[in-house]
């Protein structure tokens, strides 16, 4: 897997991409966004499986600074228009 880019800021190294710390109001979402490039063929229909965690200092519920995100492989076109 190739790293490509990330959203607002953030950075990869070594596999692993980390973003400034914010704060994020009660209630609210920040989302964020990373590219990828798979190196290797993968057959359609497998999945790609993310995660993100959360580090905050002197959180009481530890417990849900954790989250999932699966996406299964697809198609996807390129075109390119030649005159």
């Amino acid at each position: 897997t190739t790293f490509i880019s990330a959203s607002d800021g953030g950075m990869e190294s070594a596999g692993v991409v980390t973003w400034p710390a914010v704060t994020i109001a009660g209630g609210a979402s920040v989302a964020r966004t990373v590219q990828l490039s798979l190196n290797q063929d993968i057959p359609l229909a497998n999945n790609v499986v993310n995660l993100a965690l959360a580090d905050l200092a002197n959180d009481p519920t530890p417990g849900d600074n954790s989250s999932t995100d699966t996406d299964t492989l697809g198609l996807s076109a390129s075109l390119d228009r030649k005159s």
